[in-house]
């Protein structure tokens, strides 16, 4: 056999064989697994997560919304507490919202007796009332080394609530409740001290 015989054979099993390998070839890259491949990179998984941390981002929207109203009404009680003393001429130890009225009422103690007044949330005083203030409470107040003001700050940087009201109790302790989320809860400030329980404590 010549070599011109040789290549006149082998040439067209040379062909067969580069085409059976193109197929082979072309078969692997129609894998099922490409067109999932092609799904990942297309960014479908990421494309159902993007909106699901948007829709936790909106839900988180309201409490950030809310935060700053509650510091504001904290913000109010607090600045209600030093007009009242400041009107009155002596020291807070008691405030309560005022039920529906948008107003704080606060006990202020001056000597023997205790002036109540009323402060709207702008700041301004609307009423003054006198009464005769307890001998104990008296004598407490006089006692205390944690302020009204100071026993709410305390109470208010561990719950993050709002207040509702806060007096003194027992001649030892202020009591402060808060409002959380919807639920009261009530602490103990030691006028002394000023450690901070919960009622339950």
């Amino acid at each position: 056999m010549t070599i011109h015989d040789f290549r006149r054979t082998a040439a067209p099993g040379l062909a067969l064989a580069l085409a059976l390998g193109l197929t082979a070839c072309s078969g692997g890259d129609s894998d099922p697994a490409t067109p999932g491949d092609e799904e990942f990179l297309a960014g479908s998984p990421s494309q159902t997560s993007g909106p699901t941390s948007s829709d936790d981002d909106a839900s988180e929207a309201p409490g950030e919304s809310a935060g700053p109203e509650a510091s504001d009404l904290n913000a109010a009680a607090l600045r209600a507490i030093a007009v009242a003393e400041d009107e009155a001429g002596g020291t807070a130890y008691a405030i309560d919202d005022g039920d529906d009225d948008s107003t704080w009422e606060v006990e202020v103690a001056v000597e023997d007796r205790t002036v109540e007044v009323a402060v709207d949330e702008s700041g301004e005083v609307v009423r003054t009332e006198d009464d005769d203030l307890d001998v104990e409470d008296r004598s407490a107040i006089d006692d205390a080394t944690i302020t009204i003001a100071d026993a709410i700050d305390r109470v208010l940087a561990h719950s993050g609530g709002v207040l509702t009201d806060a007096e003194l109790d027992d001649g030892t302790h202020w009591s402060v409740t808060v409002d959380e989320e919807g639920d009261e809860a009530d602490y103990r400030v030691d006028i002394e001290s000023g450690e901070l329980t919960g009622d339950e404590d």
